[in-house]
């Protein structure tokens, strides 16, 4: 993970800012803005000019229009004397007026965001730079990408003109003797093609889990479609079938090859010679509601993507990457399917079983008989909060997220987190203004909205209340439980932090829906002089059945202990955040918590 140091503008870049701001103050047109800045760029003398010029972007150019009517009358009015008495330069001359972000358009200040995130992962200390911003505004605006790929300009081309390579790096090397591809026979080659009878071994296994994959989608789709009557799940389901068989054409290296992809399928298949065919458990032979269906075949799916994931590496790597992807989105279903199973059990649908629900639910206290509904659920469907507590229930990776900690750009790594598969995103930020934090709240909410995942506010109830958050989540040093009730929405969820027992039974006491319990392990988010450790754990585990997430340190080196401790959620930062692959991160994480969590069926 990177270190969180200032990444505040140079004073290039406070120039160069000011200028746009000051040229598109009365715009309210993210393009407009993005173009601005372009100029603005190009009329400060900086390496990002210099860049800019060298690969065709002249003030010329923009004044023909190639960046919009509105950037071309800026381009042209400088020069006027009538137009600006000032003159060119003491337009870009201005200092910073903080108050002047406050109007920035959205899109704006996705470009500042994202110039700061690329200056914090660079070698520069200074700060942003004009050649960061300019980085900035090709990554992130669209209509920019457009206008410049016109001159075959990209990202990549700014990138190599901001940063050239000294011939010496690339100077081909003049070899004394002659170069031997081969390998010493005691020793295996590295990243060799996969062996004829290694392909065939996987080819294999890969035709029994493409048959397991699809038998498992048919049955959850039947289920959407005949038991529950959900469209929206039925849908999603058949387009994973669908998706499945084109993935599977990339074992052939294209994606309209199906007769190829068919015909190597079935030419390794030996269903006669199968061991597997004779063994079986007394779980497979009885399904004790429909439940047990939906639940037992969330798996078969899952684990036959993951088996297609690792065994389709050896035959390629588009094949694995798109198993992965069809992964994720498969716990994505699998949490849908958990509210469905119990939003029927309000209507003692004969859909809820003693056994652990979709999603890994645990029973609560009170569970009555093989179909009644737990009584807690009962109630919060009665006061209306039933989606976000069965949510809630099901929920069992919750990510924090403070840009400080990501080492992408911080809006990525919210939308990889929840293609991974996040339960709970929670924006935790305790430096920005008001007006910023609403901004991020609401942009949040909307992403998790989309995903279907829990979004939570860190300690500001007033800004969980106004960016219509699913709750907030309260430090021992924050408002009491009960006061944040207050200010709450009906049907918003309150969140403790806890680390004793006392604490644990205050929070609830005082209506907390769920808590933090840790921290767990040292981390970079708080400092504490004691941690509670793995022993508090294990007593919140054996005390209450209420939703709570083990907290504190949590990486892949000590999962295995924090499960055994008896924890079934966890709450992650700088393991998800810190990762070049946020996506990749969740979704171990929740295969894990799954493979030890869940007994098999």
């Amino acid at each position: 993970m990177y270190p969180n140091r200032a990444v505040g503008l140079t004073p290039g870049a406070q120039r160069t800012v000011a200028c746009c701001r000051q040229m598109a103050a009365q715009l309210r047109d993210t393009d407009a803005w993005a173009g601005h800045l372009v100029l603005a760029l190009l009329r400060d003398e900086s390496l990002a000019s210099t860049c800019l010029i060298q690969l065709g972007i002249t003030q010329q150019w923009l004044i023909t229009g190639a960046l919009g009517p509105q950037v071309a009358e800026s381009a042209v009015r400088p020069s006027d004397p009538a137009a600006n008495e000032h003159g060119p330069d003491d337009v870009c001359s201005a200092g910073p007026n903080p108050t002047d972000a406050l109007n920035d358009p959205a899109g704006f200040t996705e470009i500042l965001d994202r110039a700061s995130s690329i200056a914090r992962r660079s070698d520069a200390e200074g700060g942003v730079t004009s050649g960061h911003l300019l980085l900035a505004v090709a990554e992130v605006s669209r209509f920019v990408q457009e206008c410049f790929a016109k001159l075959s300009v990209t990202a990549v081309t700014i990138r190599e003109s901001l940063n050239p390579v000294p011939p010496e790096e690339w100077t081909a090397v003049t070899l004394d003797e002659e170069l031997r591809l081969t390998h010493d026979s005691d020793s295996p080659p590295r990243n060799e093609t996969a062996t004829a009878d290694t392909r065939s071994v996987a080819w294999r296994i890969i035709d029994a889990n493409l048959n397991r994959t699809r038998e498992g989608l048919r049955v959850l789709e039947d289920f959407a479609r005949f038991a529950a009557n959900n469209d929206r799940i039925t849908g999603e389901l058949k387009s994973l079938r669908h998706d499945l068989v084109t993935t599977a054409h990339l074992l052939t290296g294209t994606t309209s090859d199906a007769v190829t992809a068919s015909h190597e399928s079935l030419h390794h298949r030996d269903t006669i010679g199968d061991v597997g065919t004779e063994l079986s458990t007394p779980n497979e032979r009885h399904r004790a509601s429909l439940v047990d269906v939906v639940i037992a075949n969330c798996r078969r799916v899952q684990e036959s993507l993951r088996s297609l994931e690792e065994f389709g590496k050896l035959l390629s790597a588009e094949f694995a990457a798109g198993c992965k992807q069809l992964r994720y989105r498969a716990y994505t279903v699998e949490k849908l399917l958990g509210e469905v199973v119990l939003a029927a059990g309000q209507n003692a649908n004969p859909l809820i079983s003693r056994r652990a629900g979709i999603g890994h639910l645990r029973p609560l206290e009170g569970e009555q008989g093989t179909i009644g509904l737990l009584p807690r659920v009962s109630r919060v469907f009665r006061n209306g909060n039933a989606s976000r507590l069965v949510r809630l229930q099901a929920a069992h990776v919750y990510v924090l997220i403070s840009e400080s900690m990501c080492r992408l750009p911080w809006k990525l790594v919210v939308e990889q987190a929840l293609q991974g598969g996040a339960d709970v995103l929670q924006l935790r930020e305790k430096t920005l203004n008001d007006r910023e934090l609403l901004r991020r709240a609401r942009w949040m909410r909307d992403a998790c909205l989309n995903a279907n995942a829990l979004f939570i506010v860190n300690d500001r109830a007033e800004i969980a209340v106004a960016s219509e958050a699913d709750g907030v989540h309260l430090g021992q040093e924050e408002l009491a439980a009960a006061d944040a009730r207050r200010i709450l929405l009906p049907g918003q969820l309150l969140g403790v932090s806890t680390h004793n027992p006392d604490q644990v039974q205050q929070a609830f006491a005082e209506g907390a829906d769920m808590i933090g319990v840790g921290p767990v392990f040292p981390s970079p988010t708080k400092s504490f002089d004691e941690f509670p450790g793995l022993q508090f754990v294990q007593s919140v585990a054996a005390a209450t059945s209420q939703p709570w997430f083990a907290i504190g340190g949590i990486s892949f080196d000590n999962l295995a202990a924090v499960i055994s401790a008896g924890a079934s959620r966890i709450a992650v930062a700088s393991c998800v955040a810190g990762s070049e692959d946020p996506a990749g991160t969740v979704g171990e994480l929740k295969w894990l918590l799954q493979e030890k969590t869940t007994e098999p069926l």
